[in-house]
């Protein structure tokens, strides 16, 4: 890819990151490497095959002094506060207040706001906020949950069931925003339950008319209470919620009704969130003291002040996302409000159409007079946004996407190979969370449109946050991209089950293969990533 391009390429409506220079550049490569390595499997396969690529090669020139110097001092201030956190862990709590005191100033702000041109100010200044004040505050605090698990990892390597055992420490981690949100979302659903009559009309609606029921004011006064609470801390999340345009639970709640008739079915205590939550934290410490007792003094102490420091912070990782979540949320409800006002003056068809509008675009509109022939400038504006609609919706068909791609064409699809050896029916991919899971496949593709029965292994594309809820039910998962500390490996080791990422797809069209697939007995885990098809059950 060509470095004037800039940081980002976009290819088939998708933005893919150009890392021609951190590729070409000796220390950069290494980094990359190691990262590829623990968080993306599957791409680290892919670009091994590719490191040797004449197109690829390091320069021989190295930074320019400046450079250099900038570099030293940004890795001196993420060590600076790495080393702080770790020493205080009190210190990755009070950076996400700071967070937070910015995030209600941005709501004050977009409170208001009356016009066009004073959200696209609050707009602008989210999209500097991110990279220059939010990044910079948790990147340290993220390091610090996953480096000292890395150490004890190391320490435990040479013990039986070493790797297994680290892991175990990351099960029911607290201060994790995405497991204090699944939680929260099984008191809503032990409300409904003891209310009858919101019990009653959970049983008899379905998940739209629930969602409308509710939007309308129309549930009986409990559930619509505990359902305006829970959206009013939870509302800004949904599904593929990193893209600004996607439509938010507060602004369509069925998916969370589709959950909570889920939940509200649940016979087992056993499996209610917050045992498995409780569970998890029971094992983990009986991992760390399993740990600390075979290595000895005076590793063991070692062992226990790491773990402490995981346990305290490692949850903490799915904070910095949340509070971009939260950011995204405030700024897309001001721009429906000034999108309406659009709507109403024909400049255009829905206020979600301001989504297809690009910042240049939104500016013309906000501050520029328009053209002396009106109806020229009402007509230009909805044209353009069906047309790129119209692209958006023919790529959302897409099925597979690239996960490399070079500057000639050439795309990278496959996942984790298989090393050779293995029996057919075999799937291999990166193991990250432990244990051993057998039952029936169940092939998702839109986490809104189906309910698991409990126990089946749930296969997908991947996972965010709005997937999480699903969880409940799922029996194993196995996902087509991710690694160690991805998502869906972060919410499957804090759960109970096994999990494998990086998985491919193989050689039938993703269609085809998931009506093939669906319905399989498969088991899956065994702490090596290799999953078996039994044609048999």
């Amino acid at each position: 890819l060509k470095m004037e391009q800039g940081p980002f390429v976009v290819a088939a409506e998708r933005l893919y990151l150009n890392l021609s220079g951190v590729v070409r550049h000796p220390f950069g490569r290494r980094v990359l490497r190691g990262f590829l390595r623990l968080g993306e499997p599957g791409t680290h396969q892919v670009m091994e095959a590719l490191w040797d690529d004449p197109r690829l090669a390091p320069s021989a020139n190295g930074w320019k002094l400046g450079t250099a110097r900038r570099m030293a001092g940004v890795v001196g201030l993420f060590l600076r506060r790495l080393v702080a956190t770790l020493w205080q862990p009190q210190r990755a709590q009070a950076r996400i207040q700071q967070v937070e005191a910015l995030l209600d100033t941005f709501q004050t702000q977009a409170a208001r706001t009356t016009t066009l041109a004073e959200r696209m100010v609050l707009l602008e200044a989210m999209c500097v906020a991110i990279p220059t004040i939010i990044a910079p505050l948790f990147l340290p605090t993220i390091a610090s949950g996953v480096f000292p698990l890395r150490v004890i990892d190391a320490l435990a390597a040479g013990l039986p069931d070493g790797t297994r055992l680290t892991l175990e420490i990351t099960r029911g981690l607290p201060n994790n925003v995405t497991t204090e949100m699944d939680l929260a979302l099984w008191e809503v659903a032990r409300t409904i339950q003891k209310d009858a009559a919101s019990a009653a009309r959970f049983v008899q609606l379905t998940a739209a008319e629930l969602s409308h029921a509710y939007l309308a004011g129309e549930l009986p006064e409990r559930s619509q209470q505990v359902l305006r609470d829970f959206l009013r801390h939870y509302g800004m999340r949904g599904l593929a919620e990193i893209d600004f345009g996607r439509a938010r639970w507060r602004e369509d709640p069925t998916p969370l009704m589709q959950v909570l008739q889920s939940y509200i079915s649940i016979e087992d205590e056993q499996q209610a969130p917050d045992r498995v939550f409780r569970r998890g934290a029971e094992s983990a410490e009986a991992a760390i003291e399993q740990i600390a007792t075979t290595l000895g003094p005076p590793k063991a102490g070692l062992v226990r002040w790491l773990a402490r420091r995981v346990r305290q912070l490692a949850g903490l990782r799915e904070s910095p996302k949340f509070s971009v979540i939260r950011l995204f949320g405030i700024v897309r409800e001001s721009l429906l409000q000034g999108a309406r006002e659009l709507v109403a003056q024909g400049l255009l068809s829905q206020p979600e159409d301001i989504f297809f509008l690009r910042l240049r675009e939104l500016r013309a509109i906000a501050t520029t007079a328009f053209p002396s022939d009106y109806r020229t400038a009402r007509a230009h504006w909805p044209d353009l946004v069906a047309e790129r609609r119209a692209r958006y919706e023919r790529e959302k068909q897409r099925r597979q996407v690239p996960r490399v791609l070079l500057s000639d064409g050439q795309s990278f699809y496959e996942g984790m190979r298989a090393l050779g050896g293995e029996e057919e029916g075999v799937l291999v991919g990166s193991p990250v969370s432990p244990g051993v899971v057998e039952g029936t496949v169940h092939v998702v593709h839109d986490p809104y449109q189906i309910q698991l029965v409990p126990g089946e292994i749930l296969v997908c594309h991947g996972t965010d946050p709005a997937w999480t809820p699903l969880f409940l039910a799922a029996g194993g998962l196995i996902m087509e991209v991710g690694g160690l500390m991805t998502h869906g490996s972060v919410v499957a080791r804090e759960r109970w089950y096994s999990r494998r990422g990086g998985c491919p797809r193989g050689d039938h069209p993703p269609d085809k293969r998931a009506a093939r697939a669906s319905g399989w007995f498969y088991g899956a885990g065994n702490d090596s990533g290799i999953g078996q098809r039994d044609d048999d059950q």
